[in-house]
């Protein structure tokens, strides 16, 4: 038996925005290809995921996020807390087909004062957004 696995195509690619205005683009299927593991997380200022004509974003530095020119913020994040980037995708690849679908995950995490704190906004399949916060 043979297994056909074919890469989905990304509706979304970060850009990451430095603090001292640079940007870092994911160039995804070309030879300028970057990958999280490229991300400067220490001058990261805003993480930003684009496609499908919208745009979805959270700033490092104050928490905020901006789901599509819609700005929300989380009450129960510390001001204070040092944020960490949560950056994933999620394939679901049919065997067998080319069918695959990709749901995307960004956000932050935190430790404060011995909790651990996490916002994550998932863009599904279908571009519904699925908001989810722990502590």
């Amino acid at each position: 038996m043979e297994i056909k696995i074919t890469p989905p195509d990304l509706d979304y690619e970060f850009i990451c925005h430095y603090d001292n205005g640079e940007k870092l683009l994911q160039n995804a299927n070309t030879k300028n290809e970057h990958h999280f593991g490229d991300i400067d997380k220490e001058k990261l200022e805003r993480f930003e995921l684009v496609g499908n004509g919208k745009s979805y974003s959270v700033n490092m530095r104050t928490g905020e996020f901006d789901l599509n020119g819609v700005k929300v913020f989380f009450d129960d994040l510390p001001q204070d807390g040092e944020y960490k980037l949560i950056y994933f995708r999620r394939v679901r690849q049919m065997i067998n087909s080319d069918e695959s679908s990709v749901k995307y995950c960004f956000g932050l995490q935190c430790n404060y004062e011995g909790k651990n704190y996490q916002v994550l906004v998932w863009i599904n399949e279908d571009d519904s957004l699925s908001i989810g916060d722990k502590k």
